[in-house]
């Protein structure tokens, strides 16, 4: 709950006015109670998606056991039925969009040195075993290697773009922000962001 609270922009999110309930349940700081579209913002602005995806490589991992009967079945599956495949799929596609990267940068706002290591390792060893045992399943050689749409060269030009725009400082913005150096605007204008660069609002335009 630390590590999540520090790392992730939820209490900024909790700030916002942009939705009709607030983000808590009951205002307490559990995660039982936080609503659901907070809980899965946070963790898609740090770039780990983790509600997409987590657990699942473990899981995977530990019915499988290194048995290639089961891995088989797993195979037989995705190729024969489409509700199998397209949980698959939708799977890869919130992998993909991870960025152990720049999540590795938000780490950086958790006080304890410590809990944010360790933490992060055990996010990014989850990763890793989830596309590992995706791969094994779909017998491709990588995240979204059959996707007819190109959202593989998106999801790359996006993360591009935002690396060039914000020059890898997003944690550091954040963290200036919360200690009052820095305005609102200036820390959500990469949530905004959209293909052309000139179109990001400005401080102004957010009123700041």
């Amino acid at each position: 709950v630390d590590w999540f609270r520090a790392a992730t922009p939820i209490g900024e999110i909790s700030e916002l006015n942009i939705g009709s309930r607030p983000a808590s349940r009951k205002g307490s700081g559990r995660i039982e109670d936080l609503r659901a579209i907070p809980w899965v913002f946070s963790w898609s602005q740090c770039r780990l998606m983790i509600p997409g995806w987590y657990g699942v490589g473990t899981a995977l991992d530990s019915w499988l056991d290194d048995d290639p009967d089961r891995l088989r079945l797993l195979q037989e599956m995705h190729r024969r039925w489409g509700f199998w495949r397209s949980v698959l799929a939708n799977m890869a596609m919130v992998l993909a969009k991870t960025d152990l990267g720049i999540a590795g940068r938000y780490r950086a706002l958790v006080p304890d040195a410590e809990l944010a290591q360790s933490v992060f390792d055990r996010l990014a060893a989850e990763h890793r075993r989830t596309e590992r045992c995706l791969l094994a399943v779909t017998g491709q050689p990588e995240l979204l290697a059959d996707d007819p749409t190109g959202f593989r060269t998106w999801i790359r030009s996006i993360t591009c773009r935002w690396r060039c725009w914000s020059g890898g400082g997003r944690a550091t913005t954040r963290g200036e922000y919360r200690s009052g150096s820095s305005s609102p605007s200036t820390v959500w204008r990469p949530v905004f962001a959209t293909a052309d660069r000139r179109q990001l609002p400005t401080a102004s335009d957010a009123g700041a």
